[in-house]
């Protein structure tokens, strides 16, 4: 079985860098295979189910993944690492480490801040989340 590196994505320069980051751990130790995650954010609610078509709304959340991850396209094929992509659904912090432990990840590699709507002055919620319920290492990249 071929060993994985989460590298979750949001599209924010944290995450471009943490991708760098990955490729060269790739790069350096024996080529693990970089799992690229995007997790949307969960929009189901009671309501939600009132008012919309909840088939709709998860075609629509995997577009807007795709298109995330689409930006790492170019870097990811030219690096020539080995690569799949994920488009989830939930939390982020706990779709991440649920995704890491269920792959047997050896490593995840993730941004210090992403695009989430509130900033923390220090390591962000989702960052910080994953390095204290991470089933194996995590490095946190500026």
């Amino acid at each position: 079985m071929k060993s994985v590196i989460v590298v979750p994505v949001d599209g924010s320069e944290h995450a471009d860098s943490a991708l760098h980051t990955a490729i060269q751990l790739s790069k350096a130790y024996d080529s693990p295979e970089l799992l690229i995650v995007n997790v949307q954010p969960s929009l189901e609610t009671f309501h939600t189910h009132l008012f919309f078509d909840m088939s709709e709304l998860k075609k629509i959340q995997q577009e807007e993944g795709q298109k995330v991850i689409d930006g790492y396209l170019d870097t990811l094929r030219e690096s020539g690492v080995p690569y799949r992509t994920l488009v989830d659904v939930g939390q982020p912090k706990e779709r991440i480490h649920d995704i890491a432990r269920a792959e047997k990840a050896v490593h995840i590699v993730i941004g210090a801040r992403g695009l989430g709507p509130v900033r923390r002055p220090f390591l962000g919620s989702v960052s910080y989340g994953v390095l204290h319920h991470a089933p194996c290492p995590v490095t946190i990249v500026h």
